[in-house]
């Protein structure tokens, strides 16, 4: 098949007496976006021409590499007209002469089997120096650029989200002090990062997000992207043991049967339940107590103890890793309501 914008498909089909259905993805063909870079009248941009930069940026959320886009000479000379081709989606331009503190920023919009195109004029812009911060389990500190941590190393390369307003979203990379440093366009910005590190045989993960304000012709004050581990309190329960039911049900240790009693009522039902820590905390502490959902709820008596034999309606327990992985003894009492209370 073809059809304008997209790549053409070719398949073979084999045709029968039987109905026969075959599915067929259309890739969007590359198209092309171009424009101009100016800067106050074309005697100034010629002074800083051949020392301008350009970078087309794919926006946050896909997965492509950066085009460098052709600059369209005149006699030998660039004017500030520029072209590429790109995929289909929003890209970012990004127009640089550092030297100046000169900025330009906009959103391309790659229409499929139409491009796009955007002007762009150079301004003053602003220098954002964000430092980078996460502690491991120990304690210890370290920036994005520590990526081979022993104990706690980093997968894959982090990267900070640069988020400037008007669709421009993107990722940015971090030098080796873990410092990101970049000329941007006056006004405000928020930065974030996400990654995961894997330390004490754990995949932990770690978020952070900073705001600031670029002013022109300055550098941004002093500023630091923190990273707090996220909190994981997971833990698996599983009913180890279960005593008090009917022993001709057949349902298993957490399917029981309540056997009637002589006063109208049913005999108390225990359970000892097993706990696995899965969460990634030092130490934790965990309350419990039971309900019983229905109209005759409030009738059910819940009771736990977590080993010392005294039964309450509520008891805790502590685990973590650097406390209890596996708590083997929380013990529950289950007290059915009154045969003419229970529904």
């Amino acid at each position: 098949t073809e059809i304008q914008g997209f790549i053409g498909q070719y398949l073979a089909v084999g045709v029968s007496g039987d109905p026969n259905t075959v599915d067929m993805e259309l890739i969007a063909d590359v198209v092309e976006v171009g424009g101009t870079i100016s800067y106050i009248d074309d005697e100034q941009f010629a002074l800083i021409a051949d020392s301008i930069v350009l970078d087309l940026i794919p926006v946050e959320g896909f997965v492509r590499d950066h085009v460098i886009p052709e600059r369209i000479l005149v006699d030998g000379e660039w004017l500030g007209n520029w072209s590429t081709e790109v995929e289909p989606g929003d890209w970012i331009l990004r127009a640089t002469y550092e030297d100046e503190n000169l900025v330009a920023m906009g959103l391309v919009e790659a229409v499929v089997a139409v491009g796009g195109s955007l002007d762009l004029e150079l301004t003053s812009g602003g220098w954002l120096v964000l430092e980078t911060k996460w502690l491991d389990h120990e304690g210890v500190t370290h920036t994005l650029g520590d990526i081979d941590v022993e104990g706690a190393d980093i997968i894959d390369d982090p990267e900070i989200v640069l988020n400037i307003g008007a669709g421009m979203k993107w990722t940015a990379p971090v030098n080796e002090d873990g410092i990101l440093q970049i000329l941007l366009i006056a006004g405000t910005m928020d930065a974030s990062s996400e990654f995961e590190v894997v330390q004490m045989n754990l995949t932990m993960e770690y978020s952070g997000g900073q705001g600031a304000t670029i002013r022109a012709g300055q550098e941004s004050p002093p500023a630091t992207l923190s990273h707090v581990r996220m909190a994981n309190h997971e833990i698996a329960v599983t009913t180890l043991n279960s005593t008090g039911g009917d022993p001709a049900y057949e349902g298993g240790i957490d399917d029981v049967m309540a056997i009637l009693d002589s006063n109208d009522g049913f005999e108390f039902l225990e359970f000892v339940v097993g706990v696995d820590y899965l969460g990634h905390e030092s130490f934790d502490l965990y309350s419990v107590e039971g309900s019983v959902p229905g109209t005759d709820g409030g009738d059910w008596l819940i009771e736990f103890h977590n080993g010392s034999g005294v039964w309450n309606k509520t008891t805790t327990f502590e685990m973590g890793l650097d406390n209890t992985l596996n708590f083997s003894n929380l013990n529950v009492r289950v007290t059915p309501a009154n045969q003419s209370t229970a529904h």
